[in-house]
């Protein structure tokens, strides 16, 4: 499966179709939930994380198609630095001199 973000928000979940030639990518589903640009993508298990110029991240049950969580705090585009078993950090830049860099459980 590969996840693509595109610039209205949408996140393409498709296949590659190999016995073409040369492979196509079939686009199997939408999810819908981000109102501005997708800008990060991640995997962790069955969890898709993505991050988008929205302020916010979120986090998707891949099989459910469904939005698990939202993680807000940011005050701009926001990115997925990091995965763990239990924890997705996120970050931006914004006003504040130092940037942003949050931990959600």
């Amino acid at each position: 499966t590969v996840f693509a973000g595109t610039a209205d928000g949408s996140i393409f979940l498709s296949t590659f179709d190999d016995k073409s030639y040369p492979p196509t990518l079939e686009i199997q589903s939408k999810l819908q939930g981000h109102i501005a640009p997708v800008c990060s993508l991640s995997i962790a298990g069955n969890y898709l994380f993505s991050g988008s110029w929205d302020e916010t991240a979120r986090v998707w049950d891949i099989e459910k198609e469904e939005i698990v969580s939202v993680l807000t705090g940011h005050e701009n585009n926001v990115c997925i630095l990091g995965i763990s078993e239990s924890e997705c950090v996120t970050g931006s830049s914004g006003f504040e001199a130092d940037g942003r860099v949050l931990c959600s459980r």
